[in-house]
């Protein structure tokens, strides 16, 4: 049950949204709107069986997440690397490209 309450404070989006569902339920009962009550109750019952069975991941794939997480932020990492390279490299290979080319119009 905590993990379900920190998966609704990690989500606030998510909470709030069963929090208005959960007050249109309780004005359509006391209204007496019976059929958009259940509509909503439906509704509420769906959205909380999903939150709570997210909020319940066995360990193995948090691991597993938390293990990804960590290959994708290296290959950033390495990502960038080979891009300041490259723009290095670049910048290397088109001076000399200018230099040859001024070289050539001179002796022309």
């Amino acid at each position: 049950m905590s993990s379900w309450v920190d998966y609704l404070v990690a989500n606030p989006v998510i909470a709030i949204s069963m929090v208005i569902v959960f007050i249109l339920f309780i004005f359509m009962v006391l209204r007496k709107l019976i059929k958009w009550a259940i509509v909503s109750f439906v509704i509420l019952a769906l959205a909380a069986g999903i939150t709570y069975k997210d909020s319940q991941k066995p360990d193995v794939i948090k691991e597993l997440e938390k293990k990804t997480e960590k290959v994708i932020e290296s290959g950033r990492k390495q990502v960038g690397k080979i891009i300041k390279k490259g723009k290095k490299e670049t910048a290397k290979a088109t001076g000399k490209a200018i230099n040859k080319l001024k070289d050539k119009v001179k002796e022309n």
